[in-house]
């Protein structure tokens, strides 16, 4: 087996994300567990499924990509529309089809920008709705 990681395609709002710096690019988290156990005083168990579907996904992209311009027009407008833009479509895919995200969502804050002799990569962060988690193996 071999992998890969230009074989993820991230799209947001219908546009192909790319400049993502080295190390940890895309990193897409659920905010609560499926499922939680409650025990009573006399040990009865009882599991509680949770319905909440949010996540939150931070991204890594160099400072000297584009994509830094575009989510910064997407925060921008978010910030000046009173209650805020809609939020929007965002897809991870595998190019095999197996491995797939599926949510909305919107950037939640200005990413830190540092300025030194070295690249820095700008970490975006969005928070996530209706988030669907599909991770499977790819054999090649």
């Amino acid at each position: 087996m071999i992998y890969n990681p230009e074989c993820y395609i991230l799209l947001i709002g219908g546009a192909e994300v790319d400049g993502f710096s080295d190390g940890t690019a895309i990193k897409i988290q659920r905010s609560v567990e499926v499922y939680k156990l409650k025990s009573g005083i006399k040990g009865d168990v009882v599991e509680i499924k949770n319905p909440n579907k949010t996540g939150t996904m931070k991204l890594n992209i160099f400072s000297t990509s584009p994509t830094n311009l575009a989510f910064s027009g997407l925060l921008n407008a978010d910030e000046i529309v009173t209650n805020g833009t809609k939020r929007i479509p965002i897809v991870l895919r595998h190019t095999n089809g197996a491995t797939a995200v599926t949510a909305m969502g919107r950037i939640v804050k200005w990413p830190e920008l540092q300025v030194d002799a070295d690249e820095k990569a700008i970490e975006w962060e969005f928070s996530l709705t209706d988030l669907r988690i599909n991770i499977a193996g790819v054999k090649d």
